[in-house]
């Protein structure tokens, strides 16, 4: 008997520590009226959709800026390279920002992410098809399975 507990509790270990902790298809976020500040301490409302492709190591943003000047579109991806997945943590390196030719976002205007630089995407799973998404330490999202 407890040959079949120990067992039991090996394989129910072993089970929650092989969980699938990162989507393994993409996930989407759906913004709406969110109220931000940039980085010039500036308020904007964002509304939009932020997409994690885990198969290509990208995220996609396509959506509306608006603040009190201006709507203005955006449409763009960062690519990462050097890419790191642990747990609920994928790490690497911004290899570019493409944007769409209907972007209208300044071309020196950082949504998320800069050549170059580092970042980290933080996923907390929730259940089969949701989970908690940080981009770095100012983005907070639900990515879902669309």
């Amino acid at each position: 008997m407890a040959l079949i507990s120990l067992v039991v509790s090996s394989v129910l270990f072993w089970l929650i520590l092989t969980e699938e902790n990162l989507p393994q298809k993409p996930c989407s976020s759906i913004i709406k009226n969110s109220k931000l500040i940039d980085d010039l301490q500036r308020p904007y409302q964002l509304q939009g959709t932020i997409t994690w492709w885990p198969h290509d190591n990208r995220l996609t943003l396509f959506g509306m800026k608006k603040d009190e000047k201006s709507s203005l579109i955006f449409d763009r991806a960062v690519q990462l390279q050097a890419v790191k997945k642990h747990g609920g943590v994928v790490q690497g390196t911004v290899d570019s920002v493409s944007k769409a030719s209907v972007d209208q976002l300044p071309p020196d205007y950082k949504l998320i992410g800069e050549k170059g630089r580092d970042l980290t995407l933080f996923f907390k799973k929730i259940d089969s098809d949701r989970w908690l998404m940080m981009i770095d330490d100012n983005w907070v999202m639900m990515c879902e399975y669309k």
